[in-house]
């Protein structure tokens, strides 16, 4: 068995290229097999694409009929792709993501005269996305411009968007990346986009190793144990703030296995960038001496579960001194070794499953972690490479 582990492709990198690839067509390297990335396959397929190897082609038969399972990304961007390539969608999900937000979405395509149908797990949408001039809110997600700039860009034409209101922008650079790979060009100036699909063209995609699966292991790496990590990382990610996070803490930082102690000390940090690794942050911060805050995370509330409150109610339970308001989480560290031995909810949430798996590393007995297998939503290997860490409780002292 390996003794390190190999962090897989991103899922976030990995959806943007199957959803652009059913139109464009793609050959993709390094696709890491998930739940997630599961969903964008069944919609490239539903849009007509034929996979070969790891060669997609579209102009097949497109049943514009697609399960896009626990996927915000996959329902929030396939959604207007599939109305500008077909004029139509019809996406199934399941129950936990209709409480998610869409209605920003929804606003937004019966303002296009596009018909929305909504039922408890399903959404039937017809009407067409035309090349031209938008306007757009971001709302509590990036994904809806995200969704749109792809939209647009399987026009083939020239499109602009003017937005407001877009949390998390560095994932709408992600997916302007993406489109860059596919010959799209899109230009930024204040809160305005430009689209030039006209050389649109198939693409080669390398997915770049996943900064959000990589972040457990880095919290554990500065929380005293031992973990070799290897990947092919990018600066792609938000995410790969992780490790700026550590050094304002006071870490030695020189990559994802240098991460040393110095002289750490509290801070506050503005998390509005960087949501899904909030949880692992918050838990290095437990063992870091003063009171840290962590400001702009009221969007947690609406991840898989109410993120906020599930992370302050698991660290509190475990001993922390945690606490949090609408936007904010107030902690104020020490370092210690907690007694453990006790049940650890995190609501099918594959991101509470990762933090109560990392933060039992600092527990003299193991907790009872529900819904452990919610992991394969973005890590089905999780729990092997998680026995690949060694505890180490001297660091702690």
């Amino acid at each position: 068995m390996k003794d390190y582990v190999e962090i897989k492709g991103s899922k976030s990198e990995a959806q943007r290229v199957v959803l652009l690839a059913s139109v464009f067509g793609a050959r993709i390297h390094r696709l890491p097999d998930c739940e997630d990335v599961q969903a964008a396959l069944r919609f490239a397929q539903a849009m007509g694409a034929v996979c070969t190897g790891d060669v997609w082609v579209p102009g097949g038969t497109a049943s514009c009929k697609a399960d896009v399972g626990a996927s915000a990304t996959c329902l929030r961007m396939g959604i207007p792709l599939m109305l500008a390539v077909h004029g139509r969608a019809s996406l199934s999900y399941e129950k936990q993501l209709a409480s998610r937000p869409l209605d920003t979405l929804f606003q937004f395509l019966e303002a296009q005269k596009v018909s929305v149908v909504r039922r408890p797990t399903q959404i039937l949408c017809e009407g067409w996305l035309h090349a031209g001039d938008y306007q757009i809110k971001g709302g509590v997600s990036s994904q809806y411009l995200s969704g749109l700039l792809m939209a647009l860009a399987a026009k083939r034409a020239k499109s602009s968007i003017c937005f407001q209101d877009i949390p998390s922008f560095e994932y709408v650079r992600m997916t302007m990346d993406t489109l860059a790979a596919f010959g799209v060009e899109v230009r930024k100036k204040e809160n305005r986009l430009w689209i030039n699909a006209e050389n649109a063209h198939s693409a080669e995609f390398v997915i770049s190793s996943d900064w959000s699966s990589v972040a457990p292991f880095i919290a554990a790496r500065a929380l005293g144990h031992r973990v070799e990590l290897r990947g092919e990382f990018r600066q792609n990610q938000p995410d790969c703030r992780f490790l700026d996070v550590l050094r304002q803490m006071g870490y030695a930082v020189q990559g994802i296995n240098e991460i040393e102690p110095q002289e750490l000390s509290p801070v506050q940090i503005d998390c509005g960038l960087i949501p899904d690794i909030v949880p692992f942050i918050a838990l290095v911060l437990t063992q870091v001496e003063g009171e840290s805050c962590l400001s702009q995370v009221g969007r947690l509330k609406y991840k898989e579960c109410d993120r906020l409150h599930a992370t302050v109610q698991l660290l509190r339970r475990l001993g922390a001194d945690i606490r949090c308001d609408a936007d904010n989480i107030y902690i104020r560290g020490r370092k210690t070794i907690w007694e453990g031995r006790a049940l650890a909810q995190t609501y099918g949430d594959h991101r509470m499953v990762m933090l109560a798996a990392i933060a039992q590393l600092n527990c003299k007995r193991r907790l009872t972690i529900q819904d452990k297998m919610a992991v394969c939503k973005s890590y089905p290997d999780f729990w092997q490479d998680y026995e690949k860490i060694e505890v180490n409780h001297e660091y702690l002292g």
